[in-house]
């Protein structure tokens, strides 16, 4: 009996890869199906529920995949086995191999002359994605050292080159460079070089960093969750007396290590469990109706406006960039924005909305259609800060309210700012977020609106 679609063809969002969980390797994005035909033996009568799995997936291409791996000195993909590999130790040489006999002949080849055991290369645990013409390996000793469960929760240099070594990587947006985004991207340089050095001399920051490291390794090392995430609490929590006392006394020389601490802090607040499930809702018993996390992100906004690039240093000045407000379109007319609007109950009706509770609506909702336009008009490759800015940053103290009283037509447009959400999952901070979202909304949304977002559940699944 075969697997179903789900538990057999498993999509990895920061690849963009299918895994096959039985073979466990990637398939080749136009040889899923073949594989499932010439491999699994499923009739094609039987295929289409696979098809109709996979067809909403973005998948990169192979070249795209073996290039992530590039980028990490050290990876691991708990989908993937380890095989025991060996690595050359020539001066600029990146040759892998799992056998003694294979790596004997590329010393031969390449370096002319005969290989030295224990001189010219090292033993080291490997992964790949793929098989056959398409196999290339890359190291998979994470520097938590997944394969043998060792937690580094407790060494703040092994976080620290964590985050400089593997975490850089991912809050970078060079790939950027050549899209449409109307941003100067972010180099993986100031990830690995500028901040790590202004930490040094800001206890608060390097605080943060810690925190944002330990949230990247709960998000891999499955088996030490619990420990990265009770750490990254810790190292959050002494951070910010450090930053409230910083900010209340901004001068020329510390912006620079402001405007970095908020760019972590609000990756960090994103990325917290709690924060996941309910985004932009607050609590009704709550006081509070802005979430912890979106205040940051806005007064990262107010601050990077304040300051200016005046007092920025140079490398810096990118960073100020991710909280300035989108330039988007307005007053965008779409289907969306006809749906959202056909929504608001007549004013005979018993559920009728106030008009207070219509006009707020109605700003909130073509500010979305806006925004989706927005991010249409960008094409792929958006990151977590363009979904922001189109839409949480720019919804109103009132919105937000009728958000933390749950009020119907707020919580609609929530869902459907799930799909534009949904873009950012390969980032390891928003995976899985905005099909969790949606699934709260569904959960506390009366069941008389369900048929106006349920739709949205089977396109982001």
């Amino acid at each position: 009996m075969s697997l179903a679609p789900a538990d057999l063809l498993h999509y990895l969002p920061s690849h963009k890869v299918i895994i096959c969980s039985s073979c466990q390797y990637a398939l080749q994005p136009t040889g899923i199906l073949r594989h499932l035909k010439d491999v699994h033996h499923i009739l094609r009568s039987d295929r289409r529920p696979y098809a109709e799995h996979i067809a909403h997936y973005d998948l990169a291409d192979i070249k795209t995949v073996q290039h992530s791996t590039d980028k990490l000195k050290n990876y691991f993909v708990p989908e993937l086995p380890v095989y025991k590999g060996l690595q050359c130790l020539h001066k600029n040489c990146r040759h892998l191999c799992v056998t003694e006999k294979r790596m004997r002949a590329h010393w031969t080849q390449r370096h002319d002359r005969m290989g030295l055991l224990g001189l010219d290369w090292k033993s080291v645990p490997l992964q790949t994605f793929f098989r056959g013409n398409a196999l290339r390996y890359f190291i998979a000793d994470s520097p938590a050292s997944l394969s043998s469960n060792i937690c580094i929760a407790n060494d703040e240099a092994a976080l620290m080159q964590h985050f400089i070594d593997n975490v850089s990587w991912t809050l970078a947006d060079e790939d950027s460079a050549h899209s449409e985004i109307p941003y100067e991207p972010i180099p993986v340089s100031l990830w690995q070089q500028t901040i790590p050095q202004l930490a040094e001399n800001s206890i608060y920051l390097r605080q943060e960093i810690l925190a944002c490291s330990a949230l990247h390794l709960a998000s891999i090392d499955r088996h030490n969750r619990q420990k990265y995430l009770i750490t990254a609490a810790q190292y959050q929590d002494s951070a910010l007396p450090g930053f409230q006392e910083e900010i209340a006394n901004t001068e020329e020389n510390n912006c620079d290590t402001i405007l970095a601490f908020l760019h972590i802090s609000a990756v960090c607040s994103i990325a917290f469990e709690p924060e996941n499930e309910r985004l932009l809702i607050v609590d009704p018993s709550s006081a509070d109706i802005v979430s912890g996390w979106l205040a940051l992100v806005r007064s990262g906004c107010e601050y990077a406006q304040a300051v200016g690039d005046i007092r920025l240093s140079e490398p810096l000045k990118v960073l100020r960039c991710s909280f300035e407000l989108a330039e988007k379109p307005r007053n965008v007319s779409s289907p969306l924005l006809d749906h959202l609007m056909s929504i608001i109950p007549s004013q005979d009706s018993k559920h009728a909305w106030t008009n207070e509770e219509c006009e707020v609506y109605k700003r909130a909702v073509q500010e979305l259609a806006d925004g989706f336009a927005f991010a249409d008009s960008l094409g792929p490759g958006l990151n977590i800060w363009v979904m922001l800015r189109v839409w949480p940053m720019v919804v109103s103290v009132d919105f937000l309210n009728m958000l933390r009283q749950e009020h119907p037509g707020a919580m609609i447009a929530l869902a459907h700012y799930c799909i534009l959400l949904h873009r950012s999952d390969d980032k390891w901070y928003a995976a899985g977020r905005a099909k969790r979202l949606l699934g709260h909304i569904i959960c506390r949304l009366d069941p008389r609106w369900h048929a106006c977002v349920d739709w949205i559940n089977e396109s982001i699944d």
